[in-house]
């Protein structure tokens, strides 16, 4: 058991490592390729998509791993909690593009205009945070972190192509929505007919 906690606190330590030191790095280029006013635009978008990351939460991954009891059982609420999950990205992501117009003009009209894009990460955030429900009720972290390291090396190096050749804050977000398809780098939901080890 001490192996298996051991284990899995080292895969969710290599998913923050690398999760913070690319997001550093692409900061750093940002900056300095872009300049401070593109990296202004960009984190306003980010932060109000890191709201609706938060407000599609709501503990459910905790309620299904206790409620889990077994395979059947597990494939069952691990589809509740997707479809509870879509169902609050869609609500959160019409409602931060309702909230963003009516913002103060620190907001730009550039900003309001490409936020839905950045927006969109909110539903592919939904359904990892809902997989992870299975490898939270297995105590295994390693498909996930594979697609969190996966999913950060493709924003990081979309981030730093469009930086090369179209540094706009279209560009920058879309590299980010992208970097969000972690789900679906590594297969991150289990098959239907066994469980993970």
């Amino acid at each position: 058991m001490f192996k298996k906690i051991a284990t899995n606190t080292l895969a969710q330590l290599v998913a923050k490592f690398f999760g913070a030191g690319l997001t550093l790095l692409t900061t750093y280029y940002i900056i300095r390729l872009a300049g401070l006013e593109l990296y202004g635009n960009l984190t306003k978008v980010l932060v109000l998509v890191a709201v609706g990351f938060t407000a599609i939460d709501f503990g459910l991954n905790a309620h299904a791993v206790r409620s889990g009891t077994d395979h059947k059982k597990m494939h069952q609420i691990l589809g509740e909690v997707l479809f509870t999950r879509l169902f609050l990205s869609f609500l959160a992501i019409f409602a931060l593009n309702l909230l963003i117009f009516f913002l103060p003009s620190a907001y730009s009209t550039s900003v309001k205009s490409i936020f839905w894009l950045g927006s969109l990460a909110i539903i592919f955030q939904g359904i990892y945070t809902s997989g992870n429900a299975w490898f939270q009720s297995n105590l295994s972290y390693w498909r996930p972190t594979i697609s969190v390291v996966v999913g950060s090396l493709i924003g990081t190096l979309l981030t730093l192509y469009f930086l090369a050749h179209s540094p706009t804050l279209f560009n920058l977000i879309l590299a980010n929505t992208i970097a969000a398809l972690k789900p679906f780098t590594c297969g991150h939901f289990p098959d239907h007919h066994s469980r993970e080890d």
